[in-house]
C-alpha cells in the first residue's frame, strides 16, 4: 500500500514539473505582441446630480461635457462613441413591467425630452460607450417628476357673493420659478360653498392625506390630481354612523395616531389613523363611551405634535377646558384638576376666541371675558396625564392696539409673539418683555387670514407669516392677495418677502412638499 501511495505522489510531482516546463517554453516563444496602451478614463460633466421636471409640460435638457483622459473632450459627432440615457423608478417597475425606459432613442450626446411617466422619484443613467472596445461608462443622476401642484402653498378660497369654494396655489416649479395657479380642483367633487380648512396629514413615508373642509362637506383629495370620488367623501366613508345633517367644522391630528373632527353641532369625533380601516366612531364629548353628547366643543382643537399624547378642547356650554390622553382606556374628554398655584382657572368663565398648537407642543388660547377684555393662556401639551396639564403662561386683559376686536390670529412657533389682524392692519404683539406692538397697514384691503405653516426642508420659508387679503376695489372675483412676511425681532418690523395676486378670498393656506405625493 505504501508503495502504491508513493507511486501516485511521484506521478503528481512529474505532472506538475511538465506543466511548468510547458509554461516556461510558451513564455520563451512569446514575441511580445501585447498592447499596453492606457485604458481611457471617461468623465461626464454638466449633468446635475438631481433635477426636477414638470410632467408632460416641462423638458429635461441633457447637455453634457464628456472628456477622455487620452483623447480630451469628446465631440458630439465622434464616430468612435455612442451615447444613451434611460431612467428607472427608485422603487419597483414601470406600469408596463419594464425596469428601464429609454429617453434618448436617437443616441445623441445632447438631447431634450419631455417625460410622461407618473409623478415620483427616478434614477437617470447616462451612458458613453467606446465602440472600439465595447467599454461603457455610466453616470447616474436623480430625476423627480412633478406636476404643477406637487410643491407649494395650496390656497383655499371663497369666490363670489355665494362663497363658492375654489382651490388655488402658489406653485414651486423650482426655487427660481414660483408662480400662482388658479382653480385647481379636479373632477368628482360637487360644488362646495363656504371654505373652512385645508388639513394635511402625513404618516411615515405614505403620500399626504389632503382634506378639504367646507360648509357643505369634507373631502379627501387625491394628492396627484386633486380629485375625489365618493370614497373621498369624509362624512359618508369615514364615519361609523350616519351623522345626518352634521357637517365638518375643523380637523386636527395628534402625532401620527389619531385624527379629530369637530362638527357644526359641536360634537368631536376621533379616528384611529394609524391602523388600516380606522373610522370616526362615537362622539367624545359625552360622559361615557358611546353615550349621547352632554356638551358642545369649540371647533379649535389643540392636539400634541409627534411624541405628544395630550389633546385639549374647550367646552363652550360650561366654559371649561377638557383634555384627553390618546392611549387612555376611554375616548371621552375629561376635566382637568386645578393646580395648587394656578395662573388661570381651567373653568375661566370666559369664551374661547381662538386656539392653536405650536410645534413646540404649546397650546395658546385667546380668551374673552363678558366685559370684552381678552387674555392669552399658554398650556403645555407634553406629558401623559390629562388631568394634570401644565399651565405655561397667562397674559390677562391685553390692551394692545386692535387686539380686543382682532379676527385672525397665529402664534410664533418658537418665540412669545402673537400675530393678529384687525381690518386692514397686521399686528405683532410680544407677550413677554413689555408687550411691544408692531404693525403694517394694507390700505384698501381687508385681511382675511393670518397663518404660519411649516415648509419642511425649505428652512428659509419656515418663518414666513402668511397674510391673505382682499382688495376693496376688486372688479371681479380675483382680488385676493397672498403676502409672505418675515418678522425682524431686532427692530420689531415686518419685511415683505413675496407677494402673489389673483386669488379669490383666502380662507386657509397649507404647504405641501415634493415628498408628499
Amino acid at each position: 500500500m505504501t508503495f502504491i501511495m508513493k507511486h501516485i505522489k511521484q506521478s503528481i510531482i512529474n505532472c506538475c514539473l511538465l506543466l511548468i516546463a510547458v509554461t516556461l517554453n510558451a513564455c520563451y516563444d512569446d514575441e511580445g505582441n501585447y498592447n499596453y496602451s492606457e485604458v481611457p478614463e471617461i468623465t461626464v460633466e454638466n449633468i446635475p446630480e438631481t433635477t426636477s421636471v414638470l410632467r408632460g409640460i416641462g423638458t429635461l435638457n441633457i447637455s453634457p461635457r464628456i472628456v477622455s483622459s487620452t483623447e480630451g473632450e469628446i465631440a458630439a459627432d465622434n464616430p468612435n462613441y455612442e451615447f444613451g440615457c434611460k431612467i428607472a423608478r427608485v422603487t419597483g417597475r414601470f406600469s408596463d413591467d419594464e425596469m428601464w425606459h429609454d429617453i434618448n432613442p436617437d443616441k445623441t450626446q445632447s438631447f431634450t425630452t419631455s417625460l410622461e411617466e407618473s409623478v415620483g422619484d427616478y434614477v437617470g443613467l447616462y451612458t458613453v460607450t467606446d465602440k472600439r472596445t465595447g467599454v461603457t461608462t455610466n453616470y447616474r443622476f436623480g430625476i423627480t417628476i412633478i406636476t404643477s401642484t406637487s410643491e407649494g402653498w395650496m390656497v383655499l378660497c371663497n369666490e363670489g357673493a355665494d362663497n363658492k369654494v375654489r382651490l388655488d396655489m402658489v406653485s414651486v416649479l423650482d426655487v427660481d420659478n414660483i408662480v400662482p395657479m388658479y382653480d385647481l380642483l379636479g373632477d368628482g367633487i360637487p360644488t362646495q360653498y363656504n371654505a373652512k380648512q385645508l388639513f394635511f396629514f402625513k404618516q411615515n413615508n405614505n403620500p399626504d392625506n389632503i382634506y378639504m373642509l367646507t360648509g357643505t362637506g369634507a373631502y379627501s383629495l387625491d394628492p396627484k390630481e386633486l380629485t375625489a370620488s365618493e370614497t373621498g367623501n369624509v362624512m359618508k366613508s369615514e364615519f361609523l354612523a350616519d351623522l345626518g345633517d352634521e357637517l365638518p367644522e375643523r380637523m386636527a391630528a395628534c402625532g401620527s395616531s389619531y385624527h379629530y373632527l369637530v362638527s357644526n353641532a359641536g360634537n368631536i369625533y376621533r379616528k384611529d389613523a394609524y391602523s388600516a380601516g380606522g373610522v370616526y366612531e362615537f362622539p367624545c364629548n359625552a360622559d361615557t363611551d358611546g353615550g349621547t353628547p352632554t356638551y358642545r366643543v369649540s371647533p379649535y382643537v389643540a392636539a400634541a405634535a409627534n411624541y405628544g399624547y395630550l389633546v385639549l378642547v374647550f367646552d363652550v356650554d360650561n366654559r371649561r377646558f377638557m383634555s384627553q390622553y390618546i392611549y387612555g382606556t376611554s375616548s371621552i374628554f375629561g376635566s382637568i384638576l386645578e393646580p395648587e398655584n394656578p395662573l388661570f382657572s381651567w373653568s375661566p368663565n370666559k369664551d374661547l376666541v381662538y386656539m392653536e398648537r405650536t410645534m413646540s407642543n404649546i397650546a395658546y388660547a385667546v380668551m374673552q371675558g363678558d366685559d370684552g377684555s381678552r387674555s392669552i393662556y399658554a398650556i403645555s401639551l407634553s406629558g401623559w396625564t390629562p388631568t394634570n396639564m401644565t399651565q405655561q403662561g397667562c397674559w390677562d386683559n391685553i390692551t394692545a392696539e386692535g387686539f380686543a376686536t382682532a379676527e385672525h390670529f397665529v402664534f410664533h412657533e418658537t418665540y412669545p409673539y402673537v400675530f393678529y389682524s384687525n381690518g386692514s392692519t397686521l399686528y405683532a404683539y410680544q407677550m413677554e418683555g413689555g408687550g411691544s406692538v408692531s404693525s403694517v397697514n394694507l390700505p384698501g384691503e381687508e385681511i382675511t387670514m393670518v397663518k404660519i405653516t411649516s415648509t419642511g426642508d425649505r428652512e428659509d420659508w419656515n418663518e414666513y407669516i402668511l397674510v391673505g387679503s382682499y382688495r376693496d376695489d376688486a372688479a371681479d372675483d380675483n382680488g385676493g392677495i397672498l403676502r409672505m412676511y418675515t418678522f425682524d425681532r431686532t427692530s420689531n418690523t415686518f419685511v415683505e418677502a413675496a407677494r402673489y395676486e389673483g386669488f379669490a378670498k383666502i380662507v386657509d393656506v397649507a404647504y405641501r412638499g415634493l415628498d408628499d405625493e
